[in-house]
């Protein structure tokens, strides 16, 4: 799972972590009808959560922010 975002990052040695690694409509365990949910799809692959905590140093933050810059900058 990850895009081409994600992946800059982890081969820039950031953490990234996906949110829904299957949308939640298409757990089993709900029961819910599957009506197609394009938007949720789309969620489902682009998502990520960048590190965030509060045991992050000053450098550790400015190193995502670079690496982030970077990527956009291509």
């Amino acid at each position: 799972q990850g895009n081409e975002f994600s992946q800059f990052l982890k081969s820039n040695g950031v953490e990234v972590l996906t949110q829904f690694r299957k949308p939640y409509y298409r757990h089993a365990a709900l029961a819910l009808e599957d009506r197609g949910f394009p938007e949720t799809e789309m969620l489902s692959r682009e998502v990520c959560s960048l590190p965030m905590n509060a045991e992050l140093e000053d450098d550790e933050v400015e190193y995502v922010i670079a690496v982030v810059r970077r990527f956009y900058a291509k």
